[in-house]
């Protein structure tokens, strides 16, 4: 009898448990990123388990997992809730984010093909409403695109245009550059770019000027300029700093002018 309890049956019946509730953690948890499963929302095991397809003890073994991963708080012996999300849970998960991607981005945007690059373009275009199921539903087909912007390494590629990075997000490409101005004081340039010319610009390697070299040349088209001059003058002088064939990807040497007014202002 001893023999029959620990031999292969046992066996064959402990790996397929711990299949079933591996499975279970990672359709739950699945259920709870996209909060398909609300933020707050109370839940027993026997919901769990017909939404996901398993038994109670599989839903248990994986409870214990999403408890440890702090997607799921316990009320009671068999209620439990989805774990709320907080401005805290926001700001931490940009401070892991933050130190992470940048480099890994510089790194991957070297490696983009154009092919990728013009899909990856195509799906950023897909737009739905935020809270609105049948919108989420009809996008339902974009699913795969983060995950594919992400595992090819290229999701927030910061691209060098003129020495301004140029970063496209989900949503819509977008370009940022900072200096500072004689005086001291920070300019700032953002706007959208929606016309492909920063996919044309990266295809292409269509890229002059380094950061340093391009923050460097405006500044000394700025520095000593009077204060009274026009948007149209400061426009001029930073065209004239860089070289002929230097496109300003993006964005035009009159809304660095502009950024530079509101700076001086």
């Amino acid at each position: 009898m001893d023999q029959l309890v620990n031999g292969p049956g046992r066996r064959s019946a402990s790996r397929e448990s711990g299949v079933l509730a591996e499975h279970a953690c990672h359709a739950i948890k699945r259920s709870i990123i996209p909060c398909e499963l609300e933020p707050g929302q109370q839940v027993t095991e026997e919901q769990l388990g017909t939404r996901v397809g398993v038994g109670r003890a599989a839903v248990r073994t994986a409870l214990k997992r999403l408890y440890q991963e702090r997607l799921i708080h316990g009320l009671s012996r068999n209620r439990h809730v989805i774990a709320p999300i907080t401005l805290k849970h926001v700001n931490e998960l940009f401070d892991v984010r933050l130190p992470l991607e940048p480099p890994a981005a510089r790194m991957a945007a070297a490696r983009i093909d154009a092919e990728l690059l013009r899909r990856l373009e195509e799906l950023c275009g897909t737009r739905y409403e935020i809270g609105n199921r049948e919108s989420a539903a009809e996008r339902s087909g974009v699913a795969p695109a983060g995950q594919v912007w992400h595992n090819s390494d290229v999701g927030r590629r910061p691209l060098r245009c003129s020495g301004f990075v140029c970063c496209a997000t989900t949503g819509s490409p977008a370009v940022h550059g900072e200096y500072k101005t004689p005086g001291g004081k920070l300019v700032v340039v953002d706007c959208e770019v929606r016309d492909g010319r920063v996919v044309d610009a990266q295809v292409s390697g269509d890229f002059f000027l380094e950061p340093a070299e391009a923050l460097t040349a405006i500044t000394a088209a700025i520095e000593g300029m009077p204060a009274d001059l026009d948007e149209e003058a400061i426009a001029a002088r930073v065209r004239a700093a860089l070289a002929p064939d230097v496109a300003m990807i993006g964005f035009s040497p009159e809304a660095v002018a502009r950024a530079v007014r509101r700076a001086l202002a």
